[in-house]
């Protein structure tokens, strides 16, 4: 008799963890970020929002992105007034550039520590 064992280890799509920098606060993102994933970084990203700093959203670990991850980062700039220097996107992933390079949206928020491969997207984009 064969019987199969199916091993699930404790799988997070998503996770948002504040991280206090210097009297600021960066919303470290892990995970993908999609259609049922979007109210959950909505509800991180209210829970640290202060009117009167930027918002600092830490992208390194972020493994997806589509639109409704664009979506809520839009809805983040609206409440910022549309100032692009109150939403910084540190260190996006390739995906996200992607989404934002298609979408003509990066310029809209301010973007640090891109990497490399994000660099070469912006500078050569496709089409």
């Amino acid at each position: 008799m064969f019987v199969a064992a199916l091993c699930v280890t404790h799988y997070v799509p998503f996770a948002a963890h504040p991280v206090h920098v210097d009297g600021s606060v960066v919303l470290a993102l892990v995970g993908e970020i999609d259609i049922s994933t979007a109210d959950q970084l909505w509800a991180a990203i209210e829970d640290t929002f202060k009117p009167d700093t930027s918002l600092i959203l830490d992208m390194h670990q972020v493994t997806f992105f589509d639109v409704s991850g664009l979506r809520v980062l839009l809805q983040a700039l609206e409440r910022l007034d549309h100032e692009p220097e109150r939403i910084i996107l540190r260190s996006p992933t390739p995906i996200i550039r992607r989404v934002l390079d298609a979408t003509e949206t990066a310029q809209l928020m301010t973007i640090q520590g891109a990497t490399q491969e994000s660099r070469r997207m912006t500078n050569h984009p496709i089409g």
